[in-house]
């Protein structure tokens, strides 16, 4: 009965601290919105500049990493106060984890930040 009880679900926890809901909102929107729109537009209108709705799609990642340092924060102080039960702060943790990740891969594929 122990066990069951440290993986528990908490409601307090899943969703709420460090903007989870937004982040990960922001990075759906970026991932489908970028894309689509060049497709709509035309890829070769770049050859002109970068378009302003491009622009506008490449500030949701920055924005989006620094969310992730609230999730990170908010993952220490959670390991740090024994707030939540074991199974709420590893699944806060893996969610950290892959914001981590993610924020990596646009790094590897130059999409943090205003690079062009």
């Amino acid at each position: 009965m122990k066990i069951l009880q440290l993986f528990q679900p908490c409601d307090r926890v899943i969703g709420l601290p460090g903007g989870t809901d937004i982040r990960s909102s922001l990075n759906l929107v970026f991932l489908i919105g970028l894309p689509l729109s060049l497709w709509l537009i035309g890829v070769w209108k770049l050859v002109y500049g970068v378009l302003p709705v491009a622009i506008a799609f490449l500030c949701l990642p920055v924005l989006t990493a620094l969310a992730t340092l609230g999730l990170l924060a908010f993952a220490v102080l959670a390991w740090k106060n024994h707030d939540w039960s074991f199974g709420a702060r590893s699944h806060y943790s893996v969610i950290t984890l892959t914001a981590l990740v993610f924020i990596g891969v646009l790094a590897y594929w130059n999409l943090l930040g205003f690079q062009f």
